[in-house]
């Protein structure tokens, strides 16, 4: 018989931001790991790993449902967002993002 299990690793770092408010230093950190200036390596590890067995079946459920909601919000985000001027901490775009992982 023939298992799938799976092995994930945390990487994690604290950074120190200069910010105005809890948001903007989480879009800054945000754009800065999406433009690789900041890049998680093994020092960032904490022995942390996880081996567990692997359910597909879960995780196919998980993205369905997640599809599901992202498809309910959508179309009320974008046009809430265009009303605002587009806004670049506007949940719209974090839903584009999460659509485009599934």
């Amino acid at each position: 018989m023939q298992y799938d299990i799976e092995i994930s690793e945390k990487l994690s770092r604290v950074l120190h931001i200069d910010a105005s408010s809890l948001e903007e230093a989480i879009e800054i950190a945000e754009q800065n790991y999406n433009s690789e200036e900041i890049v998680l390596d093994w020092t960032d590890f904490h022995d942390n790993v996880v081996i567990r067995e692997f359910d597909t079946n879960i995780q196919n459920e998980k993205d369905k449902l997640v599809g599901e909601i992202i498809e309910y919000l959508i179309k009320d985000e974008e046009r809430h967002f265009l009303e605002s001027g587009k806004p670049d901490n506007h949940i719209y775009t974090k839903l584009i993002k999460l659509q485009n992982f599934l």
